[in-house]
């Protein structure tokens, strides 16, 4: 096995890691898209680091990740992170998570918007523990931590998480991660 660092200004160099595959002792080489921020794993709907695609639907096991990070936010963020599902229905992992650094008033969501495999689309609320207890709504300063959402994606579709609600003098922090389950 070979094994590669990447200086601290260098984000673009492919290795091989030590992750089994199904087989247990087999390894699959990951890629870091430099410009998308996804891993992409060799063999499973890429051709490598020239043409990195991203997987085409479940691909025994391996979970691949898409995910972001707003600072400064005073209104709704339309699109924190977003993802297109490949050529198959496919499992996904969701999830947000809010600072909310300065505040006066509002009450405001992080909310995960999707088509499901039966043609609906969805949009759902994330549930996590906040500084005034477990739920949906932000409405104080603190860190909102999100629980994960599992959720079945119909192909070629777009998942999109988001934040929505009333925003007044307020200021916070968002991330979220999409991450394909096979």
């Amino acid at each position: 096995m070979s094994n590669q660092q990447a200086s601290k200004d260098d984000n673009s160099v492919s290795s091989l890691l030590g992750v089994s595959n199904a087989d247990g002792a087999s390894t699959v080489t990951i890629y870091a898209d430099p410009s998308t921020h996804r891993l992409l794993v060799d063999g499973i709907g890429t051709t490598g680091p020239t043409g990195l695609t991203g997987p085409t639907g479940p691909a025994g096991g391996v979970v691949l990740s898409n995910q972001n990070y707003t600072s400064g936010a005073t209104g709704a963020v339309a699109s924190v992170v977003t993802t297109t599902v490949g050529g198959g229905d496919a499992n996904y992992m969701v999830v947000g998570n809010v600072n909310c650094t300065a505040y006066t008033s509002g009450n405001f969501a992080v909310q995960v918007v999707y088509t499901d495999d039966t043609n609906t689309v969805i949009t759902a609320s994330m549930q996590g523990h906040f500084t005034s207890g477990y739920g949906t709504a932000i409405s104080g300063a603190g860190n909102f931590e999100g629980q994960p959402i599992y959720i079945r994606a119909k192909a070629g579709s777009t998942i999109t998480i988001k934040t929505a609600g009333t925003f007044t003098n307020l200021t916070y922090n968002v991330s979220g991660a999409i991450m394909l389950v096979a």
